[in-house]
Parts: C-alpha cells; structure tokens; sequence
C-alpha cells in the first residue's frame, strides 16, 4: 500500500466513525505530514483523494473541513458499519446462499472464461435487530481463492481492502424503485407491494478490475444528493 494511501484510508475512516465531526476542521497540513510521517506532496494525493470522494473541502487560507453526510453516503463505497456510525445499533449478516458457479453470461465483464468460477452468495443484512438489505452478489473465484463463508458475517468492502490487501479504485451504482415481491417481501418483512430501492453496485480494483457485481434491495425509501455551487 502506498503511503498517500494509507493516509487516505485513515482519514476517511476517522470521517465515516465520527472521529472528525461534521463541519469540523482537519488539522493543518504541517501538522498532518509529521503525524503520518510523509511528505507534503503525499499528504495533498490524500487530500485530493478524500475531496474527490466528497469527504472534506478546502477554504483557501483556511484550510480543509469535514463535509457533512449528505454530501458522500450516497455517493461512495461506504459500508454498513461507516453509514451507522456513532448510532450504537447492531449490524448482522444472515447467509442465504453460498456457492461457486461457472461465470457464464458475466464472464465478459468479470474479465474470465465462461466456464471460470464466480463466488456467489446471497445474505440478509440486519440492523438494529431488523432486516435492512438483501444482497445478491458475485465476485471472481480467481481474486479469492480462499474465500469462505466467515467473510460474509463482516464487511465485504473490509475483507476485500484490509484481509485480502486489494485497493479498490470506483464503485458504479445504477439506483431503480421496485416493488416487493415474492421471497424479497418475506425475508424484508414488509408486505408485497411496497416500495423498495435496488442498488446496483459494480466494485472495481485498480486498471479497472471487477471485483465485485452486487444488487441490493433495500428498505432505505430515498436518496439525498446534495451539489455544490
């Protein structure tokens, strides 16, 4: 891992935990290098990183400050966890379904011969004792070769950048409004018919890598996209 990027996760990460508050400023960039131990043309890669992302924005003179929420959640690769950050609610996972599959009809996109295998699996997502998601995903057998349903009982995002060492470069999302049906209704608890949110989110490593092709329906009844002038 580079250094500019270390930096850039540990920063993020503080933003998303609440370690920096909303609005609140970062340190200055003098004071940064010598935590961090880097240059200053390393810190500002970081920086341009964290702004790219929406995270933090610079005042000239004045230095960077911590967007607030809006601004990123919706927007970026945020795991469950950082999304419920400082709320103190449980997040569990229930696994549905775990198996590898010939690649097929996605072997293109995925890079791969059709006969190459895919991990697939299938998990309810709960929060705060309630189910809030369902995940249907797909991720190359050949990235994770040791890959194992324990993984799934954490953050994907986590086991992909911080246990498998992998940086993830950009997330696509295609965002529609479904209805509930069928077995979706059942394990979301919600009567069939009501109105529901389909992500669907397409994870790429860097040179542009598929890493991983998710659909998640969820509870969550909105998006806030909020633009800057």
């Amino acid at each position: 891992m580079s250094k500019h990027d270390a930096v850039y996760r540990d920063l993020r990460k503080k933003i998303l935990d609440g370690t920096y508050a909303s609005r609140s400023a970062l340190e200055s960039e003098e004071v940064l290098c010598k935590r961090y131990e880097v240059s200053r043309p390393t810190l500002r890669k970081a920086l341009d990183a964290l702004k790219q992302d929406g995270l933090i924005h610079s005042r000239q003179g004045s230095g960077f400050f911590v967007n607030p929420p809006e601004f990123f959640i919706e927007n970026n690769l945020t795991t469950l966890s950082e999304r419920y950050a400082g709320q103190h609610v449980s997040i569990e996972s229930r696994v549905l379904e775990l198996e590898n599959v010939p690649a097929g009809e996605m072997a293109e996109q995925f890079q791969v011969s059709e006969t190459d295998s895919l991990i697939h699996y299938r998990r309810l997502r709960i929060v705060g004792g309630k189910p809030h998601a369902l995940e249907n995903t797909y991720m190359p057998l050949y990235l994770f070769p040791g890959f194992s349903e324990k993984a799934l009982y954490g953050s994907m995002i986590h086991y992909i950048e911080d246990e498998c060492g992998y940086s993830i470069s950009h997330v696509n999302k295609r965002i529609s409004a479904i209805s509930a049906r069928g077995d979706v209704a059942e394990l979301l608890n919600v009567k069939a018919g009501t109105p529901l949110l389909q992500v669907n989110h397409m994870v790429y490593l860097l040179r542009s890598v598929l890493v991983q092709s998710t659909e998640e329906i969820t509870l969550d009844s909105g998006i806030t996209i909020t633009s800057v002038r």
